[in-house]
């Protein structure tokens, strides 16, 4: 009788110590879940970032080529004039 109740002792402590290991591991599953999700929502951002840097730089530079003929043109205008 005592080694079965032993056995029953023994068998509720391992139990017990896969639940709490369990729980532990779902614990850090949650955790990186949370680090994953702002590590994607950083990156969504980055590249929102980058893309709207690029379009900046895109509009900045058509306007300096605008800019650039405009100036060739008034320049050639003045050549003409003088």
């Amino acid at each position: 009788m005592r080694s079965g109740r032993r056995a029953l002792d023994e068998a509720e402590r391992q139990l017990a110590q896969a639940a709490e290991q369990h729980a532990a591991a779902q614990r850090r599953i949650d955790d990186l879940e949370q680090q994953l999700d702002a590590a994607q929502a950083q990156q969504t951002q980055a590249a929102r970032a980058v893309r709207d840097a690029r379009r900046r730089r895109d509009v900045a530079s058509r306007s300096a080529d605008s800019a650039q003929r405009r100036l060739t043109q008034a320049r050639a205008k003045l050549d003409g004039l003088r």
